[in-house]
């Protein structure tokens, strides 16, 4: 206009429905291996089904982008495109990625409904919140064909837990995946290190709770500061970065550089890969996707 280009803000989706199916038929897709670490079948594909999140944690930049609400696909609509990945992709199994899978009880009831109602015979792996899940809810998606969840626990530290305004207790973690265990789903868990005002006994704490909750898959990060969340400002203003590039800050806390958290971090992820029951469950994963039925 009046020769400059001008831009005009993003539409707001209010119903996901309305999105067509991701134009896969673009893609080449025998140059991707389509392989999903937390699944045993393959080809396996993911989803995006939900858009935002309803909770406000600190270190988080999902309402800035997109926005203060939480939107799902409904069931009916996730269904048919499994079935158009089956059909058209050969797809065996599916990783749900987003926020908060399980954020709406009922939606999630309904899904895994449609799934056995539909004789939809598919291995699929989700993340949620550890208050997010409950026996009944686990019990009907492992029903379903669930295979994984993934938990972003972040801290077994409560008062860093509290800092970052994560919602829900160490006990709640404890619970959930003690749950997920007992109706047979696997569990993936992810701790955050490097958070500001983080001292090595709440490092600490976060691996002891690691430990003591033993899941399939377990990661520590290094706490990168994102543009568009709370801590982020807070790290700008305190000056809590090694250095930045155009987009992230690399931390640093009250403590600790960031080469320091570098070795914090190589001690962690060893110190839980070298677990007997750790190393057996990965051993097993492969010798399973290894072996294949001997034909008669």
């Amino acid at each position: 206009i009046h020769g400059k280009i001008r831009e005009n803000p993003p539409k707001f989706i209010e119903d996901l429905d309305e999105i067509p199916f991701p134009a896969r038929h673009l893609l080449s897709m025998e140059l991707y291996d389509r392989k999903i670490e937390y699944l045993d079948v393959e080809p396996a594909d993911v989803m995006n089904v939900v858009r935002g999140c309803p909770f406000d944690c600190n270190f988080c930049e999902t309402k800035k982008i997109w926005g203060y609400t939480c939107r799902t696909f409904s069931p009916h609509r996730i269904v048919e495109e499994i079935k158009h990945l089956i059909d058209n992709y050969g797809s065996k199994g599916v990783y749900f990625i987003g926020d908060n899978f399980t954020v709406y009880k009922k939606r999630t009831l309904k899904f895994c409904e449609l799934l056995k109602k539909n004789k939809i015979h598919i291995e699929w792996a989700c993340d949620t919140r550890v208050d997010l899940v409950s026996r009944e809810l686990l019990y009907e998606m492992k029903e379903a064909g669930c295979k994984t969840i993934w938990f972003g626990i972040e801290s077994g530290s409560p008062n860093i837990l509290k800092d970052i305004n994560r919602g829900f207790t160490v006990e709640q973690a404890i619970n959930a995946v003690k749950l997920c265990k007992k109706v047979g789903i696997r569990t993936a868990c992810s701790f955050m290190i490097g958070m500001p005002g983080e001292t090595i006994d709440d490092m600490m704490a976060s691996f002891k709770l690691a430990k003591k909750l033993d899941p399939d898959w377990c990661q520590f990060n290094i706490y990168v500061a994102c543009p568009g969340s709370k801590m982020y400002e807070e790290v700008l203003q305190k000056g809590l970065y090694d250095r930045r590039d155009d987009f992230l800050l690399y931390v640093k806390t009250e403590n600790f550089n960031y080469e320091s958290l570098l070795k914090i971090h190589k001690m962690f992820m060893d110190g839980l890969g070298r677990t007997p029951k750790r190393l057996l469950r990965a051993l097993m994963r492969k010798l399973l996707k290894t072996l294949k039925p001997v034909k008669p």
